[in-house]
C-alpha cells in the first residue's frame, strides 16, 4: 500500500515498515495524513503473516506532531465537527496501540508534540543519539491530552508533569532515562539496531507475543479504555477551540511570540 504521504513495505519475514512521508511539513499530521495513517494501520492489522511493524519517518525528522494550521482550523469549526475530528485523531493512536504484533518506532531527528504521542503508543522505541524530544502543545496554546493514555504508562505522572507543563526539549539520553524511548544508538545505527531487535522478536512464538501484548493493554495503569480516551478527546477538542490555541497558532504562522509570552 502506498500514497503520497504514507507507504507500507513488508518483507518475507512478515516485518512491515510504515513510513510517514510529508517531509515538507516535517511529517506533521493533518487531516489527510490522519486518515491515511489510520487506513494503513487497518491494512496492516488484516495482513496474514504479520510479525512486527516498524513506524518510520522519511527525511530528517521522525514526526513534528500535528500540523498547527490543521489544529487551528478545526478549533474554529462547530463543536460537533471539532469533537468528531478529535475522535478521529484519537482513534489513530488507539489503532496503533492495538495492532496485535510488536510495534517499533524508528526515530531520527526527533519527535515533537503529537509525534511524542505516536512514539508513546508504540511498544518499543529506538532513537538516534542526536534526536530531540518535546511535548510542545503548551507552547501553542493546545492541550496534550490525547497522548496521555499512552504517555502516562510509559513515563509516569511525575515525569509527565515536568515535561508536559514545561515543554522542555529533551535529549535522547534524557528521553531514555525517563522511559520515553528504550534504546539510544549512534547516528546512522538505526537499521543495525532494528535488525538485532528483530532477531530477538522473531524467535518468539507469534501467538504468545500477541496474547502477551493484549494482556499488557488491558492491564495498563491508568486504564486504557474507552472512557479514558473519550475524556482525553473532549479536553483536546476544547483546548484547540480556545482563544489561547487560536493565538498560539497565529503566532506560529506569523513567526512571532504569542501574547502570553513577555515581550
Amino acid at each position: 500500500m502506498a500514497n503520497e504521504i504514507i507507504s507500507i513495505a513488508m518483507d518475507r519475514r512478515g516485518v512491515a515498515t510504515l513510513t510517514i512521508d510529508r517531509q515538507a511539513a516535517l511529517n506533521a499530521f493533518d487531516r489527510s495524513q490522519v486518515d491515511a495513517f489510520s487506513a494503513a494501520l487497518d491494512d496492516l492489522g488484516a495482513r496474514p503473516g504479520l510479525r512486527a511493524v516498524v513506524i518510520a519517518g522519511a527525511g530528517k525528522i521522525f514526526c513534528a506532531g500535528a500540523d498547527v494550521s490543521y489544529l487551528r482550523d478545526l478549533g474554529r469549526e462547530s463543536w460537533d465537527v471539532n469533537l468528531a475530528d478529535a475522535h478521529r485523531y484519537a482513534a489513530m493512536s488507539k489503532r496503533l496501540r492495538e495492532l496485535p504484533v510488536p510495534v517499533i518506532a524508528r526515530v531520527q531527528g526527533g519527535a515533537f508534540g503529537g509525534g511524542i504521542g505516536i512514539v508513546a503508543a508504540c511498544d518499543i522505541v529506538v532513537a538516534e543519539e542526536s534526536s530531540k524530544f518535546a511535548i510542545t502543545e503548551g507552547r501553542f496554546g493546545f492541550t496534550a491530552s490525547i497522548m496521555m493514555p499512552y504517555l502516562l504508562p510509559r513515563i509516569g505522572i511525575r515525569q509527565a508533569r515536568c515535561y508536559c507543563l514545561t515543554s522542555e526539549v529533551m535529549t535522547a539520553e534524557t528521553a531514555a532515562r525517563i522511559g520515553l524511548i528504550d534504546q539510544v544508538v549512534g547516528d546512522g545505527g538505526l537499521d543495525a539496531a532494528l535488525e538485532a531487535l528483530m532477531d530477538d522478536l522473531l524467535h518468539n512464538a507469534p501467538g504468545g507475543v500477541r496474547e502477551t501484548k493484549a494482556c499488557m493493554n488491558y492491564l495498563t495503569e491508568p486504564p486504557f479504555d474507552e472512557a479514558t480516551i473519550d475524556k482525553s478527546v473532549e479536553v483536546f477538542a476544547r483546548g484547540r477551540a480556545s482563544g489561547a490555541a487560536q493565538e498560539g497558532a497565529a503566532a506560529f504562522v506569523e513567526k512571532r511570540k504569542p501574547g502570553w509570552v513577555s515581550q
